[in-house]
């Protein structure tokens, strides 16, 4: 998994998104999302898929769902928590 790649992963009021975009803060990262709650990162992708198996414990494929996102050219992806 290239860990040069560094992820946020982005809670808004609907969704939690893994986004590779650069931010140079969370301000924005907020101003960019109008239902933005919080953000973490940025992380490389095995410390992000390890965050996400520890919160998420009841999402068996976090780390699927993550390598299938550095597959493809998406900026950000919705992480399907169910």
């Amino acid at each position: 998994m290239p860990e040069k790649i560094l992820l946020y992963i982005i809670y808004t009021e609907g969704d939690t998104l893994i986004s590779r975009a650069s931010y140079h803060s969370w301000r924005d990262i907020q101003a960019e999302y109008l239902t933005y709650k919080a953000s973490l990162g940025p992380w490389p992708a095995g410390e992000v898929i390890d965050f996400l198996r520890s919160e998420y414990p009841s999402v068996t494929d976090a780390a699927e769902q993550i390598r299938s996102f550095l597959a493809c050219d998406l900026q950000v992806a919705t992480f399907k928590l169910s």
